[in-house]
């Protein structure tokens, strides 16, 4: 399962709500609040360092390139062609999936926020129904 499944299946049982267990819903909301807003930000952490390892790994590239290169080639052709080295390409691949988990648990956090409205607005139908 990946990791971008485990945390869908996971989110569906933190949203769900029902009579029987608002009170304790309601008591979980903040803790729950924080479970994703701190995987949001490990996520952004690791996708910061995965930056800076594509970076360094340019970088390292491109200076083995231009000291093998039998012509003295420019900065940006050196980085152009390392660009497209596997290394490189593995590395942004795993920023592109970074990238999605990151917007998901944006998403989520915007989510967990109107949780604590979805709560007060049936806890208004409740007492709506009993009287």
């Amino acid at each position: 399962m990946s990791l971008l499944e485990k945390y869908i299946s996971e989110l569906d049982a933190d949203v769900a709500l029902d009579e029987l267990n608002l009170k304790e819903n309601a008591l979980m909301l903040p803790a729950r609040k924080a479970k994703w807003v701190s995987r949001l930000m490990k996520e952004k952490a690791a996708l910061n360092e995965l930056n800076k390892e594509k970076d360094q790994l340019i970088s390292k590239i491109s200076e083995e390139i231009r000291k093998e290169s039998p012509v003295r080639l420019t900065p940006l052709v050196c980085e152009k062609t390392a660009e497209k080295h596997e290394a490189v390409i593995e590395v942004m691949k795993q920023i592109g999936d970074k990238k999605i988990i990151v917007e998901f648990l944006e998403k989520v956090e915007k989510t967990m926020h109107g949780i604590g409205f979805d709560i007060k607005n049936l806890v208004d139908i409740i007492k709506m129904e009993t009287t």
